[in-house]
């Protein structure tokens, strides 16, 4: 008669095995969940009324409408988990990976580890918790029903992000441009005779504008800036030509940057024929190829009616 064949766990490989431990260590770890959680709920309350959280550009619809589903689903799951370990252990942790999708993109960085740990680590406990009152079969099953609440949980969070706060039309194709000392410039304020340049470097040093009716802006005159805050730099350029092209460039620390360079054309004067182009509300991030079609119109102005930009 063949014998009966018996699974003997292999201490270095069997996670269950791994995670036993002695009733009264248990014991404790259940007291500390349930401490942890008290303590997550009482110091999300805390945080948004100090205002604690340091956001990303546009990023405050965290605390808007996501902190408080989260952390409702989060209590609920503290609440199962005072009768059932595992099961409130895995609402808790689909919580953390739904906000990790919001938290990496709204908080900064440090701040978004913070909030999706401390969700985690009371999941994490009730889970060692029934890991220890389970057969090992059992526990199995607790372990994959974990790891298809963080896999869902995160994919219900993302969706929901991409769904409302998520690009909403195709990506442009055009490369992006390299590092350089200029993060970005930008100009506005035209007139038929002036026009105002914004430049924000990525360093700190001398800056100045160079200003040219052609592209070869090192043939043009020196603009010096009007204010230097936080290595945003405004430039106010007078004494132009009506209804003319001027390319501008920035000069940092003595070097001209020939990736970021800019153009505008200066208003005509009396009756004429010109296009303009309007637009709001890009949202965080976005690269959308709607950017390549107003830049295509060529328009002589260019409205922003609402939030100019986040990031």
């Amino acid at each position: 008669m063949a014998g009966r064949q018996v699974f003997v766990a292999n201490p270095d490989t069997d996670i269950v095995t791994l995670l036993r431990f002695a009733p009264s260590t248990v014991s404790w770890i259940r007291r500390a969940a349930f401490v942890v959680a008290f303590v997550v709920i009482a110091l999300s309350w805390w945080a948004n009324r100090s205002g604690w959280f340091q956001y990303r550009p546009g990023g405050t619809e965290f605390t808007v409408s996501i902190r408080p589903i989260v952390i409702g689903v989060f209590l609920v799951g503290s609440l199962v988990a005072l009768r059932f370990e595992m099961a409130g252990g895995v609402i808790c942790a689909f919580a953390a990976a739904a906000l990790m999708a919001f938290a990496e993109r709204q908080l900064i960085p440090t701040h978004a580890v913070i909030v999706v740990a401390a969700l985690a680590l009371p999941a994490l406990l009730w889970f060692i918790v029934d890991l220890n009152s389970y057969a090992r079969s059992t526990a199995f099953v607790g372990l994959g029903l974990a790891a298809a609440a963080v896999v869902g949980g995160f994919g219900v969070g993302q969706y929901i992000y991409d769904y409302y706060w998520g690009q909403t039309h195709p990506e442009s194709t055009i490369t992006e441009l390299p590092d350089s000392d200029v993060e970005w410039a930008w100009s506005g304020a035209v007139t038929e005779s002036s026009a105002r340049v914004t430049v924000k470097t990525a360093v700190d040093g001398n800056v100045r504008l160079l200003v040219a009716d052609g592209p070869d802006v090192t043939t043009g005159r020196v603009v010096d800036p009007d204010s230097i805050d936080e290595r945003v730099a405004s430039f106010t350029i007078e004494g132009l030509n009506p209804d003319t092209e001027y390319h501008y460039g920035a000069e940092v620390n003595g070097e001209i940057d020939t990736g970021r360079q800019g153009r505008f054309t200066t208003f005509p004067i009396g009756p004429t024929s010109f296009r303009i182009a309007a637009g709001a509300c890009a949202r965080v991030g976005s690269n959308g190829a709607v950017f390549d079609a107003i830049a295509a119109t060529d328009p002589l102005l260019y409205l922003i009616t609402g939030d100019f930009h986040y990031g």
